[in-house]
């Protein structure tokens, strides 16, 4: 359970970085 919530914070700030670089 803490690596899927590990992988889903790493994910989300990978996404958010996306939303960066896009906008």
């Amino acid at each position: 359970m803490e690596a899927y919530r590990r992988w889903v914070w790493k994910n989300r700030e990978f996404v958010h970085s996306l939303e960066t670089f896009v906008n």
